[in-house]
Protein backbone atom coordinates (compact mmCIF):
# COMPACT_ATOMS: atom_id res chain seq x y z
CA UNK A 1 0.00 0.00 0.00
CA UNK A 2 1.49 3.03 -0.84
CA UNK A 3 2.18 5.88 1.88
CA UNK A 4 -0.84 8.34 0.28
CA UNK A 5 -3.48 5.42 0.43
CA UNK A 6 -1.91 4.11 4.07
CA UNK A 7 -2.42 8.09 5.49
CA UNK A 8 -6.07 7.84 3.54
CA UNK A 9 -7.21 5.00 5.68
CA UNK A 10 -5.80 6.80 9.11
CA UNK A 11 -7.49 9.74 8.57
CA UNK A 12 -10.80 7.38 7.97
CA UNK A 13 -9.97 5.60 11.12
CA UNK A 14 -9.07 8.11 12.64
CA UNK A 15 -12.43 10.47 11.90
CA UNK A 16 -14.60 7.62 12.75
CA UNK A 17 -12.90 6.67 15.70
CA UNK A 18 -13.57 9.99 17.26
CA UNK A 19 -17.30 10.06 15.96
CA UNK A 20 -18.68 7.11 17.33
CA UNK A 21 -16.57 7.65 20.66
CA UNK A 22 -17.52 11.54 20.93
CA UNK A 23 -21.34 10.47 19.72
CA UNK A 24 -22.71 7.01 18.09
CA UNK A 25 -24.96 8.99 17.44
CA UNK A 26 -26.29 6.83 13.83
CA UNK A 27 -26.43 9.74 11.30
CA UNK A 28 -23.79 9.06 9.29
CA UNK A 29 -24.27 12.32 6.96
CA UNK A 30 -23.03 14.72 9.84
CA UNK A 31 -19.09 13.02 10.48
CA UNK A 32 -18.90 12.22 6.39
CA UNK A 33 -19.77 15.63 5.87
CA UNK A 34 -17.55 17.25 8.55
CA UNK A 35 -14.79 15.15 6.56
CA UNK A 36 -16.16 16.76 3.22
CA UNK A 37 -16.54 20.23 4.41
CA UNK A 38 -12.26 20.13 5.42
CA UNK A 39 -11.75 18.39 2.03
CA UNK A 40 -12.73 22.11 0.39
CA UNK A 41 -10.03 23.69 2.66
CA UNK A 42 -7.23 24.94 -0.02
CA UNK A 43 -4.69 26.61 2.91
CA UNK A 44 -3.58 30.39 2.12
CA UNK A 45 0.07 31.11 2.14
CA UNK A 46 1.45 32.16 5.26
CA UNK A 47 -1.51 30.85 7.45
CA UNK A 48 -1.36 27.50 9.73
CA UNK A 49 -5.43 26.24 9.02
CA UNK A 50 -4.07 23.07 10.57
CA UNK A 51 -3.21 24.91 13.78
CA UNK A 52 -6.33 26.77 13.60
CA UNK A 53 -8.61 23.88 13.56
CA UNK A 54 -6.75 21.66 16.57
CA UNK A 55 -6.73 24.54 18.50
CA UNK A 56 -10.86 25.66 17.83
CA UNK A 57 -13.09 25.76 19.92
CA UNK A 58 -16.59 24.13 19.40
CA UNK A 59 -17.66 27.42 18.33
CA UNK A 60 -15.13 28.68 16.04
CA UNK A 61 -15.70 24.73 14.52
CA UNK A 62 -18.96 24.96 13.89
CA UNK A 63 -18.55 29.02 12.12
CA UNK A 64 -15.96 27.12 9.65
CA UNK A 65 -18.30 24.51 8.61
CA UNK A 66 -20.93 27.06 7.74
CA UNK A 67 -18.64 29.10 5.63
CA UNK A 68 -17.29 26.32 4.13
CA UNK A 69 -20.86 25.00 3.04
CA UNK A 70 -21.77 28.52 1.97
CA UNK A 71 -18.55 28.93 -0.05
CA UNK A 72 -19.64 25.87 -1.87
CA UNK A 73 -23.26 27.08 -2.13
CA UNK A 74 -21.77 30.16 -3.98
CA UNK A 75 -19.85 28.61 -6.23
CA UNK A 76 -21.42 24.81 -6.95
CA UNK A 77 -25.20 26.12 -6.87
CA UNK A 78 -26.25 23.04 -8.57
CA UNK A 79 -24.62 20.28 -6.29
CA UNK A 80 -25.00 22.48 -3.05
CA UNK A 81 -28.87 22.52 -3.61
CA UNK A 82 -29.81 19.39 -4.91
CA UNK A 83 -27.43 16.84 -3.55
CA UNK A 84 -25.24 18.11 -0.85
CA UNK A 85 -27.94 18.54 1.74
CA UNK A 86 -27.55 15.61 4.31
CA UNK A 87 -24.11 17.24 5.34
CA UNK A 88 -25.55 20.84 6.23
CA UNK A 89 -28.64 20.39 7.10
CA UNK A 90 -28.31 19.54 10.93
CA UNK A 91 -26.24 22.92 10.71
CA UNK A 92 -29.59 24.54 10.59
CA UNK A 93 -31.33 22.56 12.75
CA UNK A 94 -31.58 25.02 16.29
CA UNK A 95 -32.85 21.32 17.91
CA UNK A 96 -29.02 20.42 17.28
CA UNK A 97 -28.22 19.03 20.51
CA UNK A 98 -24.96 19.93 21.95
CA UNK A 99 -23.52 16.49 21.96
CA UNK A 100 -24.16 16.33 17.94
CA UNK A 101 -21.87 19.47 17.64
CA UNK A 102 -19.34 18.18 20.18
CA UNK A 103 -18.53 15.03 18.10
CA UNK A 104 -18.36 16.84 15.31
CA UNK A 105 -15.81 18.83 16.67
CA UNK A 106 -14.36 15.76 17.41
CA UNK A 107 -14.44 14.45 14.36
CA UNK A 108 -13.13 17.03 12.26
CA UNK A 109 -10.04 17.62 14.84
CA UNK A 110 -9.17 14.20 14.75
CA UNK A 111 -9.06 14.13 11.03
CA UNK A 112 -7.18 16.76 10.83
CA UNK A 113 -4.58 15.32 13.13
CA UNK A 114 -4.38 12.18 11.54
CA UNK A 115 -3.22 14.53 8.29
CA UNK A 116 -6.24 15.39 6.01
CA UNK A 117 -4.93 18.25 4.65
CA UNK A 118 -1.15 16.18 3.71
CA UNK A 119 -3.65 14.61 0.94
CA UNK A 120 -6.10 16.81 0.55
CA UNK A 121 -4.79 20.40 1.35
CA UNK A 122 -4.23 21.13 -2.11
CA UNK A 123 -5.65 20.95 -5.87
CA UNK A 124 -2.78 18.64 -6.68
CA UNK A 125 -3.09 16.11 -3.71
CA UNK A 126 -7.04 16.38 -3.44
CA UNK A 127 -7.63 14.81 -7.27
CA UNK A 128 -5.24 11.89 -6.44
CA UNK A 129 -8.03 9.89 -4.06
CA UNK A 130 -11.06 9.28 -2.43
CA UNK A 131 -10.95 9.76 1.25
CA UNK A 132 -14.60 10.51 1.99
CA UNK A 133 -15.11 6.94 -0.03
CA UNK A 134 -13.03 5.47 2.75
CA UNK A 135 -14.62 7.20 5.34
CA UNK A 136 -18.09 6.39 4.23
CA UNK A 137 -17.25 2.77 3.88
CA UNK A 138 -15.82 2.57 7.52
CA UNK A 139 -19.05 4.49 9.13
CA UNK A 140 -21.55 1.71 7.35
CA UNK A 141 -22.21 -1.23 9.09
CA UNK A 142 -21.07 -4.24 8.28
CA UNK A 143 -24.58 -5.69 8.36
CA UNK A 144 -25.80 -2.42 6.77
CA UNK A 145 -22.74 -2.79 3.78
CA UNK A 146 -23.73 -6.35 3.46
CA UNK A 147 -27.86 -6.11 3.48
CA UNK A 148 -27.65 -2.86 0.69
CA UNK A 149 -25.28 -4.19 -1.76
CA UNK A 150 -22.54 -1.59 -0.70
CA UNK A 151 -19.03 -2.09 -1.52
CA UNK A 152 -16.06 0.90 -1.89
CA UNK A 153 -13.95 0.62 -4.50
CA UNK A 154 -10.40 1.49 -3.61
CA UNK A 155 -8.34 3.88 -5.55
CA UNK A 156 -6.22 1.33 -6.97
CA UNK A 157 -9.04 -1.11 -8.19
CA UNK A 158 -10.62 1.85 -9.33
CA UNK A 159 -7.78 2.98 -11.56
CA UNK A 160 -7.41 -0.67 -12.78
CA UNK A 161 -10.73 -0.73 -14.06
CA UNK A 162 -10.97 2.45 -15.29
CA UNK A 163 -7.54 1.65 -17.63
CA UNK A 164 -9.24 -1.27 -18.96
CA UNK A 165 -12.37 0.77 -19.99
CA UNK A 166 -10.35 3.38 -21.55
CA UNK A 167 -8.44 1.03 -23.84
CA UNK A 168 -8.31 3.28 -27.06
CA UNK A 169 -7.86 7.09 -25.86
CA UNK A 170 -7.50 8.59 -29.60
CA UNK A 171 -10.85 8.36 -29.76
CA UNK A 172 -11.69 10.69 -26.66
CA UNK A 173 -12.74 14.38 -27.95
CA UNK A 174 -14.20 17.43 -25.54
CA UNK A 175 -18.03 16.70 -25.05
CA UNK A 176 -17.77 12.56 -24.54
CA UNK A 177 -19.62 11.32 -21.81
CA UNK A 178 -18.59 9.28 -19.03
CA UNK A 179 -21.86 7.76 -16.43
CA UNK A 180 -21.61 5.89 -13.71
CA UNK A 181 -25.04 5.05 -12.11
CA UNK A 182 -24.05 2.82 -9.56
CA UNK A 183 -21.30 5.64 -8.33
CA UNK A 184 -21.34 5.88 -4.64
CA UNK A 185 -18.56 8.33 -3.83
CA UNK A 186 -18.01 8.62 -7.47
CA UNK A 187 -14.57 6.55 -7.40
CA UNK A 188 -14.73 5.48 -10.79
CA UNK A 189 -15.05 8.99 -11.89
CA UNK A 190 -11.78 9.93 -10.28
CA UNK A 191 -10.09 7.63 -11.79
CA UNK A 192 -11.37 8.18 -14.96
CA UNK A 193 -10.55 11.64 -14.80
CA UNK A 194 -6.53 10.81 -13.66
CA UNK A 195 -6.30 8.84 -17.16
CA UNK A 196 -7.36 11.78 -19.10
CA UNK A 197 -5.32 13.78 -17.34
CA UNK A 198 -2.10 11.45 -17.99
CA UNK A 199 -2.79 11.79 -21.32
CA UNK A 200 -3.10 14.99 -22.10
CA UNK A 201 -6.50 15.55 -21.96
CA UNK A 202 -8.81 17.97 -19.86
CA UNK A 203 -11.46 16.58 -17.75
CA UNK A 204 -13.41 19.80 -17.76
CA UNK A 205 -14.57 19.78 -21.36
CA UNK A 206 -16.00 16.39 -20.68
CA UNK A 207 -19.46 15.01 -19.39
CA UNK A 208 -19.52 13.72 -16.05
CA UNK A 209 -22.57 11.93 -15.19
CA UNK A 210 -22.88 10.16 -11.51
CA UNK A 211 -25.58 8.47 -9.73
CA UNK A 212 -26.29 6.30 -6.05
CA UNK A 213 -29.21 5.22 -4.39
CA UNK A 214 -27.96 7.03 -0.55
CA UNK A 215 -28.16 10.22 -1.00
CA UNK A 216 -24.97 10.28 1.55
CA UNK A 217 -22.74 8.86 -0.86
CA UNK A 218 -24.25 11.46 -3.49
CA UNK A 219 -23.63 14.16 -0.98
CA UNK A 220 -20.05 13.24 -0.96
CA UNK A 221 -19.48 12.52 -4.44
CA UNK A 222 -21.19 16.18 -5.11
CA UNK A 223 -17.53 17.25 -2.77
CA UNK A 224 -15.88 15.10 -4.78
CA UNK A 225 -16.44 15.84 -8.01
CA UNK A 226 -15.66 19.79 -7.11
CA UNK A 227 -12.29 18.94 -5.40
CA UNK A 228 -11.85 16.67 -8.58
CA UNK A 229 -11.93 19.71 -10.56
CA UNK A 230 -13.85 18.03 -13.11
CA UNK A 231 -15.97 20.88 -13.94
CA UNK A 232 -18.91 22.07 -14.46
CA UNK A 233 -20.50 19.80 -16.97
CA UNK A 234 -21.58 16.92 -14.38
CA UNK A 235 -24.86 15.72 -13.53
CA UNK A 236 -26.10 13.95 -10.05
CA UNK A 237 -28.66 12.18 -9.26
CA UNK A 238 -29.76 10.35 -6.59
CA UNK A 239 -32.05 7.12 -7.95
CA UNK A 240 -33.13 3.87 -7.97
CA UNK A 241 -31.84 2.52 -11.83
CA UNK A 242 -33.92 -0.21 -11.74
CA UNK A 243 -37.11 1.90 -11.32
CA UNK A 244 -35.63 5.08 -12.85
CA UNK A 245 -33.28 4.12 -15.52
CA UNK A 246 -33.57 7.77 -17.18
CA UNK A 247 -32.69 9.32 -13.58
CA UNK A 248 -30.65 12.54 -15.28
CA UNK A 249 -32.45 13.51 -17.29
CA UNK A 250 -34.86 14.40 -14.18
CA UNK A 251 -31.18 15.39 -12.51
CA UNK A 252 -30.17 17.33 -15.20
CA UNK A 253 -33.55 19.76 -14.99
CA UNK A 254 -33.37 20.20 -11.23
CA UNK A 255 -29.80 21.51 -11.76
CA UNK A 256 -30.56 23.59 -14.09
CA UNK A 257 -33.63 25.29 -12.13
CA UNK A 258 -30.85 25.37 -9.26
CA UNK A 259 -28.53 27.27 -11.12
CA UNK A 260 -30.95 29.48 -12.69
CA UNK A 261 -32.45 30.29 -9.28
CA UNK A 262 -28.90 31.16 -7.72
CA UNK A 263 -27.90 33.33 -10.97
CA UNK A 264 -31.61 34.96 -10.25
CA UNK A 265 -30.69 35.72 -6.49
CA UNK A 266 -27.35 37.28 -7.64
CA UNK A 267 -28.68 39.34 -10.18
CA UNK A 268 -31.23 41.12 -7.95
CA UNK A 269 -28.48 41.50 -5.10
CA UNK A 270 -26.01 43.50 -7.71
CA UNK A 271 -29.32 45.32 -8.56
CA UNK A 272 -30.06 46.24 -4.79
CA UNK A 273 -25.97 46.99 -4.28
CA UNK A 274 -25.64 49.21 -7.56
CA UNK A 275 -29.13 51.04 -6.31
CA UNK A 276 -27.48 51.63 -2.99
CA UNK A 277 -24.49 53.13 -5.01
CA UNK A 278 -26.18 55.10 -7.22
CA UNK A 279 -29.30 57.25 -5.47
CA UNK A 280 -28.78 60.20 -4.58
CA UNK A 281 -28.59 60.79 -0.61
CA UNK A 282 -30.77 63.87 -0.19
CA UNK A 283 -30.24 65.71 3.43
CA UNK A 284 -32.72 66.80 5.37
CA UNK A 285 -33.80 70.72 5.19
Amino acid sequence: MSDRRTLEHQVAGAAVEAWWRASGDNDIAIPLGVVAALTLVRRPAGYDFEEFILKSTREEFIAVLNELWTMFAVTRPELFIRVATPFFRWLEDEETTENRRAAAHATGRAAVRAGLFQIAGTSEKAIEGDVLGLVYQELRHAKARKEGGDFFTPSDAADLGASLKLKDLSEIRPGMSFLDDQGGTGGMLRATAKILRDNGLDPREMWWYGNDVDPVAVAAMAVNVHVWDLGNQVILGVANILTEPDWYKRAAAEQDRASRYRNMRLAAARSLAMERDFTPKVQPE
